[in-house]
């Protein structure tokens, strides 16, 4: 049995005329509902919190390829040419001549204290820890669009049980008015169904609230109007079922994006102090060169230079500028490995209460589910007895009252169940991986 077996066709009409009027209060238009994964699927291809991550790999894999052209030579030409007068009072040398002066040159790096590596592996992870980051916001964004479409279906649903409720304890209070003018019952029955009136109307108007919240959640996030008549409640059938939480917590070890991003961020702070102790190398080069000059220092004619030499330039610091580099470079990276540690806490406590949170859910639903079974089964024998004519109205409205409570009860946990293993698995880092139709 689910939840949506307690409503007929005519249900489906109250909703869409209840979501038509709700967005006319809230001034927007609505439009047709679509199921979770749709949803889902349009969130993450067109939300600009996503596209900007996507960017940010794309730069960040510009960059890596930046980092590796390091290794390739690089080739100077440089040119000059017009007029000179040139006098040499020493030599006796003076002219007025056209000069022109070209120059070629081709430098290949062969040492420079392995900086080209720290630079290539710091690049790539860099974009590793930007495709992490990606797919986090993904992650987040994901659950945010399964919590707000949950909760538009489920207090919808509340609402549509506890409104029927209100009219048969209604009814209820009319019943014992007219038992108390015949003499049998009395003014207290009528407080007491009146008292329950009063606490069933503060409830849907609780439920009233956060339906209303719920609503306006859905705008902001999907950005159009969420119609309950075109949403389909997913199943927990579609989702990745854990046999323990000592597996899951080893697969957060390797799918939580958080975590892995603590991590690059590791990988980065070394690179970054092992370029540190880089430049306390030299840089040797080998260097080509071609240079051709006319009409030089004043005597007609041309002059070719052709050269290929080894270069070597190793830069002393003085004072301790390279210390201080080195020195705030490892703090950087002990700091690092206890926010890996301080994120890796994080993410076990927050799966453990993930899925204590779950087992705790599906326990209570287990027992709404009999609680359901039991008060059907008194609300139909009471049917049956009125029926018959054995029975009356009052009792008959009352088992009606506590079926509708129990199926209050069981819409709520149901969809509190269906959150929380979405929850672990936002917890886990599997739901832009997990999550996919059924």
């Amino acid at each position: 049995m689910t939840i949506f077996n307690y409503f007929n066709s005519k249900t489906n009409k109250i909703l869409a005329a209840k979501a038509f009027f709700l967005s006319l209060a809230f001034n927007v238009s609505v439009v047709s509902g679509q199921p979770l994964e749709e949803e889902i699927n349009q969130l993450v291809l067109l939300h600009p919190e996503i596209i900007s991550e996507r960017f940010k790999v794309e730069i960040a894999e510009a960059e890596e390829e930046a980092a590796y052209s390091n290794y390739y030579p690089t080739l100077n030409a440089s040119a000059q040419t017009g007029f000179q007068s040139y006098q040499d009072t020493g030599r006796d040398v003076s002219s007025d001549l056209n000069h022109s002066k070209y120059r070629f040159q081709l430098t290949q790096n062969l040492f420079r204290g392995q900086r080209d590596k720290v630079a290539t592996v710091g690049a790539e992870a860099n974009k590793t820890l930007k495709e992490w980051s990606a797919l986090n916001v993904e992650n987040d964004l994901i659950y945010k669009g399964i919590y707000t479409y949950l909760n538009v279906l489920q207090y919808h649903e509340m609402l549509l049980i506890i409104n029927n409720k209100v009219e048969v304890l209604k009814r209820f209070i009319e019943l014992k008015k007219q038992g108390q003018l015949s003499g049998s019952g009395t003014v207290i029955d009528i407080y007491e169904a009146s008292l329950s009136l009063q606490q069933v109307q503060e409830q849907r108007l609780n439920i009233d609230g956060k339906y209303r919240a719920a609503f306006r959640q859905y705008q902001n996030t999907f950005e159009h109007d969420p119609v309950i008549g075109g949403m389909v409640l997913p199943t927990k059938l579609q989702l990745k079922v854990f046999d323990s939480l000592e597996q899951a917590l080893e697969v957060a070890k390797t799918n939580n994006a958080q975590l892995a991003m603590a991590g690059q961020r590791i990988d980065i702070a070394e690179q970054e102090k092992k370029g540190v102790l880089g430049k306390y190398s030299p840089e040797i080069d080998v260097v080509a060169a071609y240079e051709r000059e006319t009409n030089f220092q004043g005597v007609e004619g041309t002059k070719t230079d052709t050269s290929v030499f080894v270069k070597l330039n190793w830069d002393f610091n003085v004072g301790n500028q390279l210390g201080d580099h080195y020195n705030s470079a490892t703090r950087k990276l002990s700091s690092e490995k206890y926010a890996f540690r301080a994120m890796d806490r994080g993410v076990t406590e927050k799966v453990k209460l993930a899925w204590e949170k779950k087992q705790v859910l599906q326990r209570r639903l287990n027992l709404s589910t009999e609680t359901l079974k039991i008060a059907n089964e008194i609300y139909q024998a009471r049917n049956k007895q009125n029926k018959k004519g054995s029975g009356n109205e009052v009792d008959l409205l009352n088992a009606k009252s506590k079926l509708l409570g129990a199926k209050t009860a069981l819409v709520n946990v149901t969809f509190e169940a269906l959150k929380s293993s979405y929850e672990l698995l936002h917890a886990i880092g599997l739901l832009q991986v997990e999550f996919k139709a059924s």
